[in-house]
């Protein structure tokens, strides 16, 4: 009688969750966060495998028949974040997500993902520090230490809202060495940082003391320190570029402000220093931007580990060129490259027929 309830009970709490033995596609990844630019907002990640990009998510809490939201990742990408306001029970509350995908012209839906708990707990904060102390000398070296009060924990440096680096110490320590060479301009700003523990609990720290970078001997005062952030108007496309170069192959990321979640991303070659920029473009209409945020964009190499480090910012610009325009005119230097290569031919045809009629 017993084991007729509980399966009762799982029907009325989730009807909408999928069965393993009827859909196979396999079960996403789920991880959760504090948002660190608000210290009360929790951030649950949803992953897909990668070959099922562009999926639509489902997030369920149990207890509840609803999904407490539905979000689609980008066309390149298979991750979703969901936002939860605040969590009421101090215990936790255990959150579920899955995907939903066309495979061979069908919608199917994956295999429900593990449950998380998501708690009120906190780590007490960490210490940040600069060592040599500010002022650094442009061109100069530095490295900013966070200091934890556990071991085996990963650490997370912010500038501002954006994630510049993860880093877990190799020696347990509670300790994390973030260098930064060739100091200049764009690593002038606000820096914090944070701790948790990669072990599935998602509890994070307390955020540390707000530490101010400054850089001296510049050669110039850029207008905007950040030199990342532009109001996107209607009509506008984004153009992110980065110096050949800087390094080799990687990627170009859009962010919209205070997240740290890409909005989009695009693929850069490698380039010879001395050959100029390499550009890309987003389009704001496409990728159904906010036209009165701010957004930002910032290059990540091949060579940066997996957890994503900084190695410089990208340089942003906005067009009001529209892209649709862009893509008619390269067509019609298609066309006319198309045009003059038939008409080559036909010009040598003529003369192979006039060859052959006098033989």
């Amino acid at each position: 009688m017993s084991g007729t309830i509980t399966v009762l009970l799982a029907v009325l709490c989730f009807p909408l969750l999928p069965s393993t033995a009827v859909h196979n596609l396999p079960a996403p990844t789920i991880s959760w966060r504090v948002d660190p630019s608000t210290g009360t907002a929790y951030k649950i990640d949803c992953t897909a495998p990668r070959e099922y990009r562009g999926s639509l998510f489902t997030l369920y809490r149990e207890g509840t028949i609803k999904p407490v939201g539905v979000k689609k990742a980008p066309y390149n990408n298979t991750n979703v974040v969901f936002i939860i306001a605040n969590v009421t029970l101090g215990s936790g509350e255990q959150y579920r997500c899955q995907y939903s995908t066309w495979v061979s012209q069908r919608l199917k839906d994956s295999t429900i993902s593990q449950a998380v708990n998501v708690t009120l707990e906190r780590y007490p904060k960490p210490t940040i520090s600069l060592i040599p102390s500010n002022p650094i000398p442009n061109g100069g070296s530095a490295t900013i230490w966070c200091q934890g009060l556990w071991h085996n924990m990963v650490f997370a440096l912010y500038k501002g809202q954006m994630l510049i680096e993860e880093q877990k110490p190799k020696d347990q320590l509670p300790i994390a060495k973030f260098p930064l060479q060739n100091v200049g301009p764009l690593h002038r700003g606000l820096y914090n940082c944070f701790y948790y523990r990669r072990d599935g609990n998602g509890l994070w720290s307390e955020a540390s003391d707000v530490l101010q970078l400054r850089v001296t001997g510049v050669p110039y005062e850029p207008s905007n320190p950040q030199g990342i952030l532009f109001h996107a108007a209607e009509g506008m496309s984004v153009y992110c570029s980065v110096t050949a170069g800087e390094s080799g192959e990687g990627w170009l990321y859009l962010y919209r402000e205070g997240e740290h979640e890409p909005l989009a991303r695009q693929r850069t070659p490698a380039l010879q220093a001395g050959t100029g920029t390499f550009q890309v473009t987003f389009d704001i209409t496409q990728l159904r931007l906010g036209l009165r945020e701010r957004y930002g964009c910032v290059y990540k190499a091949d060579e940066d580990t997996e957890l994503g480090a900084h190695t410089g910012q990208g340089h942003v610009s906005t067009s009001k060129a529209d892209p649709k325009t862009e893509d008619t005119s390269l067509s019609t230097e298609n066309l006319v490259r198309i045009g003059l290569a038939a008409l080559i031919l036909l010009v040598a045809l003529i003369f192979v027929i006039q060859a052959c009629l006098e033989n």
